[in-house]
């Protein structure tokens, strides 16, 4: 169990996006307790460098893995957000392509891509995709129709809690309809 974090449907669905991409390198936004490092070593195997980077401190994992381990924190104190690591230190470039980023870091979908399509990150897996109305502006939240009568659309990231236009709302859906080849939301396997 593990209250508060990923349940059974999204551990099943990063478990099968890391299995299938057979990724060089992973980026984990969000660490928690540390389920998802283990679900992602378990997935991608021991010879995978995985970089987990998390606000909070180290004490607060329950997995953590071993040295023997290509895993990389940068948690508490050492803790960099995704959007500002100088990945050119720790990832090469040319292998950016082959990396899956999974965001567990309730931030906003726009601003993360943004990032990291700068970065020369494509493959994005979002844990954080509730409609509208929850704590960030998600791929769900701009990609699902919105209510009749709304007239706008609240917007949600690290800090800021604003509403923006219907206007600006549709630009940003027309961004991820430019930038992304792929969205697809994961059935429920467990109800």
């Amino acid at each position: 169990q593990n209250v508060n974090g990923m349940g059974a449907n999204h551990a099943f669905a990063l478990w099968f996006t890391a299995r299938a991409l057979k990724p060089k390198y992973v980026i984990e936004s969000g660490v928690y307790h540390g389920q998802s490092t283990w679900l992602l070593r378990q997935a991608v195997g021991p010879e995978v460098g995985i970089f987990s980077l998390d606000p909070e401190k180290t004490t607060d994992l329950v997995y953590r893995a071993n040295d023997m381990e290509k895993t990389r924190y940068f948690l508490g104190e050492d803790f960099e957000d995704i959007g500002k690591m100088d990945w050119d230190l720790l990832i090469p470039l040319e292998d950016r392509n082959q990396t899956l980023v999974m965001l567990d870091d309730h931030m906003s979908c726009i601003r993360r891509v943004q990032e990291l399509l700068a970065n020369g990150f494509v493959h994005l897996w979002y844990d954080d995709n509730w409609r509208i109305g929850s704590d960030c502006y998600s791929f769900s939240w701009v990609c699902a129709s919105l209510p009749l009568g709304m007239a706008t659309v609240p917007y949600r990231d690290e800090g800021v809690a604003k509403n923006i236009t219907i206007q600006e709302h549709e630009e940003n859906l027309a961004y991820l309809h430019a930038h992304m080849q792929t969205y697809f939301e994961f059935p429920a396997i467990f109800d």
